[in-house]
């Protein structure tokens, strides 16, 4: 289920067809963007700040009904790489004073309000969530605003996705999917924005305890042909294989 917030642009006919304003959680412009099959190649704008957040989560549960109608097991809310739910969440681009802004409660709550209306319609064990905690693409990466405004921060990144994937833990998903550190910019204006010494087995791996299926992901760029396991860790998955349906069991690894 994927929302593009502020990486979205108003030259495309979809986005002209919706006849509203490209959304952000706050009037802030991610940097880094180009639009190459757009005329003169335009960057990010800034976008018009979300008034009524329940609009947006409606047009998530709408999603998912259609995913449901159209016969798919189960549906994956992506809350990375710098997409609405992402941009919700991190300090840097969401600078709200009403309960979906300031403190990282605060900032989950959009997230959790649409995962809220998901579950209403796929069983949680059919619902997984995909978060890139390094940041990078898109402009993204937690901020310390105490000590350091312009530049991510290891510390910053531990106090947002800490709690965030603890709460995710207790809501009995299916999987939470994590990017490891590599994918797209990790400076904008000579600021840093990702943190690509982020170890996320190691600071994430532990606290993830009740997810059916918790796993992480390779990117592209980083791939290592000498480690070649995508997904790491499985208790049990039933999946549709052709016309049969089966269930497939995977040690972990």
């Amino acid at each position: 289920m994927w929302h593009v917030g502020r990486v979205a642009h108003p030259g495309y006919e979809l986005q002209k067809a919706t006849g509203k304003p490209v959304p952000g959680p706050s009037a802030i412009a991610a940097r880094g963007g180009a639009f190459h099959d757009l005329p003169g190649n335009p960057g990010y704008i800034t976008p018009t700040a979300i008034e009524d957040r329940r609009t947006i989560v409606e047009e998530y549960a709408q999603a998912t009904r259609n995913a449901k109608k159209a016969g798919f097991d189960g549906v994956e809310l992506h809350n990375a790489n710098g997409y609405l739910p992402n941009q919700f969440l991190e300090n840097h681009s969401n600078k709200r004073t009403d309960k979906y802004g300031g403190s990282v409660e605060n900032r989950m709550r959009f997230s959790l309000e649409i995962l809220d209306e998901i579950f209403k319609i796929y069983p949680r064990s059919r619902v997984g969530i995909k978060l890139s905690p390094s940041g990078g693409y898109n402009d993204m990466g937690p901020v310390d605003e105490s000590k350091d405004p312009k530049h991510a921060s290891y510390e910053a990144l531990l106090e947002q996705y800490v709690p965030f994937v603890k709460k995710l833990d207790s809501l009995g998903l299916g999987y939470i999917q994590m990017m490891r550190p590599g994918f797209g910019a990790t400076k904008y204006d000579e600021e840093q924005r990702g943190y690509e010494d982020l170890d996320i087995f190691k600071d994430f791996r532990p606290l993830v305890k009740n997810a059916k299926v918790p796993f992480q992901t390779l990117v592209n760029q980083k791939f290592n042909p000498k480690i070649q396991i995508l997904i790491i860790v499985f208790r049990e998955l039933s999946v549709h294989a052709g016309r049969g349906r089966g269930t497939y069991r995977f040690g972990e690894s």
